[in-house]
This record gives C-alpha cells, structure tokens and sequence, in this order.
C-alpha cells in the first residue's frame, strides 16, 4: 500500500478553527433570516426543530435570501447534492470508519469511498450493531433490492458485513480473523489487547483490509419499563478506538476519517475536532450528499428539503458549536 506523510496536526488549533467557521456561517445566516437580530446567538434565535419536521413554522424569503440561505446550510450538509470526500480534504491513507445505520446508507457511504480513488485507505472499517435488528418493511426492502438481506431476521451487523461482502474487488478471507483488540463499554470505551470479537478482518480491496468493528451496547429496561440502552460509543468514542488500535498496530500518523451522511455533518464533524483533542493525528469526515442516496436507492433527485426546515437546522449546527466551545473550554 502507498504509505502517505502527514504533518503532525494541531489538534486544538484546528477545533478552534472549526468553531471560528462554524460561528461565521451561523452569524451570516442570521443576517439572511433575522437582520434586525444580527450579533446575537444564533442559539437563541433559531428555534429547534419541531418533532414533525413539516410542522415548522413557514419560512418566507426572496428567491435571492432562499439561495444564500440554502447554500449556508449546505456548507455543513444539509440538503447538499454533492459528496464531501477524503481526498478533497487531503485525507488520504486513512483508517476509514464507515457509520452503521440502514441498508442505503452504509452502501452510500461504502460506495462513496471506492469511488474516491485517490484516497486509498489504509483500511476500512464497517462500524455497526448487533443489538438493532433490521425489521421495519422498507429497511428490509432496502436490503433485499441492494442484495444485502436475507431470509428471518438479522441485523445491522449483518447487513454491513454483506454490504461490504458486495463492494467491487472485495475479496474474502478463507477464515475470518479475530483481532487482538476491543474496547470496553463499562470502562469508558477504552482500549483492551485481547481477542473480544469487536474487530474482525473479513477480507480485502485491494491491497486494503476490510475490517468489521461491533458496536457494543448495554439494554435495559426502564422504570415504566420502556426497552432502553446505554454505554454505545459515539462517533467520537469509535474515532479514539480505531486511534487506539492503529497507534497500537504501528501507525500514529495516519488520518481517521468517519464516513456518514451530510445530514449529520455538523455533528460528525465536532465528534472529530473532540476525538482530535486527546490524539496527535488528524481526525477528519466525509459525508455523502443526497445525489448519491438517490442513486443508490434508485429514485429520482429529491427535491430540496422544504425552506421551513433550515431554522431548526441552523438551531442544531449551532448546538454543536456550543459542544465543541465546551470542549475547549474544558480543556
């Protein structure tokens, strides 16, 4: 594999980058939707989103407000056509995690990464749970017209093995390999060396390792004897793990780059800055946009997320923001 020099990053530095990006972009917004409001929190003015998202309160703009104001959002994902991708970023030679989630989504995220050619990871890394069975109509729908369901129930886990078992060039182990490593959910996600079963190498791409990482959990029941779970690592939680193990393996240079939707860019994108801060390597993500979901779902284009939706939008960013403040703050 082509190994790839990276600077030694800053990890705080960039975090407060980050926030300094993220604070503009809020502040520009609330010139467009708010002007009379401009210098105050976007927090405070931008209310969240209500539980029906089309149930917002309507949103009227000039075509030119509407434009500026979709493409602000779209800086941080929502609503963009486009892929975010590693090598844009200057992420090449990562430890690529790709998010767990349903059928389409993990095998936009997977495909995403193949096509981005010049990248070439270090390995791939398919993040997902044993405890979330695959069981609503249109997940298994989903599954069976990408070819990665089958017959009963099965998982989340299952569904990510076969997504990554169907990618072009993968290539099959003759026996899986149980890795040396795991984490340890009571124990704050940290870091064991011994064979738990939390990462198995399935196969390869290439000369890259395909890799899948169980994502651990503890349900419970709670006093109105609700089904509940606890103690799931994060985005944050999985970027440390795989830092862990690859530091462990020999390499504490190479990027970590978490893959998801451009949905959850705002989100993912602070995990990595908060993951960044107790490491010395780059932490990055790269997100698909809704073009590809499309694509991969076989439906047309979308059309744009309705305009009352980007309040509540900019209300999330903003919470994130405050996230990474606090973060650095506590530091």
């Amino acid at each position: 594999m082509t190994t790839f020099e990276h600077a030694v990053p800053n990890p705080e530095q960039h975090a407060y980058e980050l926030l300094a990006q993220v604070d503009g972009v809020l502040g520009r917004a609330v010139e467009i939707l708010a002007p009379e409001k401009a210098g105050e929190r976007a927090l405070d003015i931008f209310p969240s989103p209500t539980e029906v998202r089309d149930d917002a309160k309507p949103l009227s703009l000039s075509p030119e407000q509407e434009s500026e104001a979709r493409g602000i959002v779209a800086e941080f994902g929502f609503g963009r056509e486009t892929d975010l991708t590693l090598s844009e970023q200057g992420l090449f030679g990562a430890h690529v995690i790709i998010e767990g989630g349903q059928p389409h989504k993990i095998m936009a995220e997977a495909k995403m990464i193949l096509d981005d050619v010049t990248s070439m990871p270090a390995t791939i890394v398919f993040s997902a749970s044993m405890n979330r069975t695959i069981s609503s109509g249109a997940e298994r729908a989903s599954a069976e017209r990408l070819g990665v369901g089958a017959n009963g129930e099965y998982t989340e886990y299952d569904v990510a093995r076969r997504v990554a078992e169907h990618l072009d060039g993968f290539v099959a182990l003759e026996k899986d390999e149980i890795m040396s490593f795991g984490y340890d959910i009571h124990d704050e996600h940290a870091m064991v060396e011994r064979p738990t079963g939390q990462f198995i190498t399935i196969g390869h791409i290439g000369k890259t390792p395909v890799v899948v990482l169980r994502v651990d959990r503890e349900d419970y029941i709670d006093e109105n004897g609700k089904p509940k779970y606890r103690l799931q690592p994060t985005a944050a939680d999985l970027m440390k793990i795989v830092d862990g193990v690859s530091t462990t393996l020999g390499d504490a240079n190479s990027p970590v780059a978490y893959v998801s939707s451009a949905t959850y860019q705002p989100s993912r994108m602070v995990d990595a800055a908060i993951a960044a801060l107790g490491s010395q390597r780059t932490m990055g993500v790269a997100t698909y946009g809704t073009a590809r979901l499309a694509v991969v779902k076989g439906e047309a284009m979308p059309a744009p997320a309705p305009l009352n939706q980007l309040p509540g939008e900019l209300h999330k960013t903003a919470e994130e923001a405050e996230r990474l403040r606090a973060a650095l703050v506590e530091r």
